[in-house]
């Protein structure tokens, strides 16, 4: 593996990572009903675990932060490939194309009678 597909790798993880982190917080922070008073109106655990999802300790979260970062790479290399095979796939039908021109430019010429080759000029 690569050292910029490492760096690539490490970097989606550490994304990934600071998502579920901030999802975590934000749970915590809709849970807290320390904040403001008690007749302030929050929504109920039950709604912030089906919105948020359920609460994760650090090990769920870099599990869950590793999983996504395999997809995203996935995709990602997916894309990469989908689009090196089109470039591909452009690069011989613009071969096909120069050659198709070159053969019409060169059919006329070939259908032209050519002096000194046969014929005789009177």
């Amino acid at each position: 593996m690569s050292d910029k597909h490492r760096e690539r790798e490490d970097a989606v993880f550490r994304e990934e990572m600071t998502k579920q982190k901030e999802s975590q917080s934000e749970r915590d922070f809709l849970k807290d009903k320390s904040i403001s008073g008690p007749n302030t109106p929050r929504p109920t655990d039950a709604y912030i675990d089906q919105s948020l999802g359920k609460s994760m300790n650090r090990m769920e979260q870099a599990q869950e932060a590793g999983l996504r970062a395999d997809k995203r790479m996935g995709q990602e290399e997916a894309q990469a490939n989908q689009q090196k095979a089109q470039e591909r796939a452009n690069r011989i039908q613009e071969r096909k194309n120069r050659l198709e021109r070159a053969k019409n430019l060169a059919e006329p010429l070939a259908n032209t009678p050519k002096k000194g080759h046969g014929e005789f000029e009177r």
